[in-house]
């Protein structure tokens, strides 16, 4: 490397050292003490910290930064509280990414107020946004989330790439009002593709669909369509106390994170019996013999698409 590319590493380094400490000083402001405490909590999945992570790369950033009052809804319900939990670790990275957009919104920003054009960039979760400005200082963000618009101020610049936006309220993803049994639900009707319609149609049958929509720390083994033979639901329709093991053996009472699926370990199913977590290099990660598929995190817990059903192991 050349002294002059040495000298530039170093500068780049130091710019994104210094626009880092900026968006620091202004979460330590007062204003934003809850958003600050969160930031301080998150973590990449490899464990670094957010904030430096983000800033690693030279790219522009959008950072809306709620004030106190705009938690007011999640204090209210004690689960700010337990987003500080670890096994909530996940739900808190997504919930912080959803507030960072990587790209500047200092075009939008400037624009006149009477031209009034959408501007539409992507946060760090990858959902969409869409900006446009009311007023000489309000400027509406608009997500997949209708529920959640945040009412912005004028920003703060903290270097040539990055910008922190106060914000009246978080701007909140979807899963942050979804149960586990209306994910499934939603996910086949929004997708049109029966991906757990049998598996809904087992925990209705079973009389259990109403314990997944009010359980809390809960994670849901859900198998898709394919891994559920003919032969298979009508033996469980058949017989009412093995649908309901079946079920339980399909559930964790506590909130198992993806960030942990890296080693192999027993997990200890509702029903009482073990379900072995085997990382794979071929065939991914496998629970018993079934392949995961992909998670969704929803309020209260988390959902593993699974290839295949879990059979208990007293069963064989």
């Amino acid at each position: 490397m050349t002294s002059g590319s040495v000298i530039l590493a170093f500068l780049l380094v130091l710019a994104q050292s210094t626009a880092m400490q900026s968006v620091i000083e202004i979460a330590n402001s007062g204003e934003f003490s809850v958003l600050n405490t969160l930031l301080e909590h998150t973590a990449e999945p490899e464990g670094e910290l957010f904030l430096q992570s983000i800033f690693q790369e030279s790219r522009p950033l959008t950072l809306f930064f709620a004030r106190d009052a705009g938690f007011s809804e999640l204090k209210a319900s004690q689960y700010l509280a337990k987003l500080m939990l670890p096994s909530y670790r996940m739900h808190l990275y997504s919930l912080m990414s959803y507030q960072i957009a990587d790209q500047s919104m200092r075009e939008v920003l400037e624009q006149p107020p009477d031209q009034n054009k959408p501007f539409l960039t992507k946060n760090l979760c990858g959902a969409n946004i869409v900006i446009y400005r009311e007023t000489d200082t309000t400027v509406i963000v608009n997500t997949a989330n209708k529920e959640s618009p945040a009412v912005m101020e004028n920003p703060i610049p903290t270097s040539d790439n990055a910008i922190v936006v106060p914000t009246d309220n978080v701007m909140f993803p979807n899963w942050i009002t979804m149960d586990l049994y209306a994910f499934m639900v939603e996910h086949d009707a929004y997708t049109s593709i029966s991906t757990f319609t049998t598996f809904s149609s087992l925990l209705i049958a079973g009389n259990m669909d109403d314990t997944v929509r009010e359980s809390t720390d809960l994670t849901l083994f859900a198998p898709v369509n394919q891994g559920l033979s003919d032969e298979l639901v009508e033996d469980l329709l058949e017989r009412p106390d093995a649908l309901a093991d079946f079920l339980k053996h399909h559930m964790v009472s506590e909130v198992f994170n993806v960030r942990d699926l890296t080693e192999v370990q027993l997990l200890h199913t509702v029903l009482g019996e073990c379900v072995l977590v085997n990382p794979t290099e071929k065939r991914g990660v496998l629970i018993g013999e079934s392949q995961l598929k992909g998670y969704q995190l929803v309020r209260e817990g988390i959902l593993y698409k699974m290839s295949d059903a879990l059979i208990p192991p007293s069963w064989r």
